[in-house]
């Protein structure tokens, strides 16, 4: 017979065999060395998963250091001075996109279309409110004209269907916002608040289950790193939960966050509708 055990001598600190042994009596067990193995196997098996459980989101208070900093980021909360308004987010709707064959929606280039009508837009109703070349129009012009300050697009909700004679579209929702990105960006905090990771979750599900876990129950291919889910607001019934992420894990994503001007962020997946019989 196959034997499963091995002899093998060590040194062990007095203290440390005294405490085996009221744990062993404590637990009934007669086999000094069975127990020994047990534990070995136990500890043996939590350094192994070690850095699987540092990867797994944390359900705790988020720090007041990253509420703040998220908070400060939001562009519009910095025009106080000019104008007070609780709501920092604005509705974007993109009908009728179309869908290649491929399955690739020309979604990007149609929130960038709209985007540059709903700030003209906005920049218009200023001029108008508060007459041509104010102090705030100023500000705002320059504010989305500088490298720091980038266009947030959450897609909260979408919908794909097939019209006979067109082919598939897409009808999608935006949550759009101004965020500053330097104090993120360029930051030497050890964290980074990762905008392409925000995700979002139906109101109803909250409170059913740690963030944490309707976050990876929804998003079975999240990138490891993640130290909090912290929600920054409710839009539409849905409750948008940003990602904060190890800054060491986060180069790929500030990268991205310094080229572009509009951080588009598609988690939120879209609905295809079955065509009723």
């Amino acid at each position: 017979m196959e034997k499963h055990t091995r002899i093998c001598s060590f040194s062990i600190r007095k203290t440390t065999l005294e405490a085996l042994d009221g744990y062993a009596a404590a637990r009934g067990k007669r086999s000094r060395s069975e127990l020994v193995s047990e534990l070995l196997d136990f500890a043996i098996d939590q350094k192994r998963h070690q850095h699987d459980e540092e990867n797994i989101p944390g359900d705790g208070i988020i720090p007041e250091k990253i509420s703040i900093k998220w908070y400060e980021s939001l562009y519009f909360n910095s025009l106080r001075d000019y104008f007070y308004s609780g709501d920092c987010w604005f509705e974007i709707r993109l009908h009728g996109i179309s869908v290649s064959e491929e399955g690739e929606i020309e979604e990007y280039d149609s929130l960038v279309d709209k985007l540059n009508e709903f700030y003209e837009g906005l920049i218009n109703d200023l001029n108008v409110k508060l007459g041509k070349d104010s102090d705030l129009a100023r500000t705002f012009i320059g504010a989305i004209k500088s490298d720091d300050v980038k266009i947030l697009a959450v897609r909260v909700r979408g919908t794909q269907e097939y019209i006979p004679g067109v082919g598939p579209v897409c009808n999608v929702v935006y949550a759009v916002t101004l965020v500053n990105v330097k104090e993120n960006t360029h930051s030497k905090d050890h964290f980074y608040l990762d905008y392409h990771a925000i995700q979002v979750l139906d109101v109803r599900e909250i409170g059913r289950a740690p963030l944490s876990t309707l976050v990876r129950k929804k998003n079975k291919q999240l990138a490891p790193g993640y130290l909090y889910w912290m929600p920054i607001t409710i839009f539409q019934n849905k409750m948008l939960v940003m990602g904060v992420r190890r800054r060491a894990l986060s180069d790929q994503a500030i990268a991205l966050v310094k080229i572009d001007d509009v951080i588009m962020v598609t988690n939120q997946a879209i609905r295809v509708k079955k065509n009723r019989k």
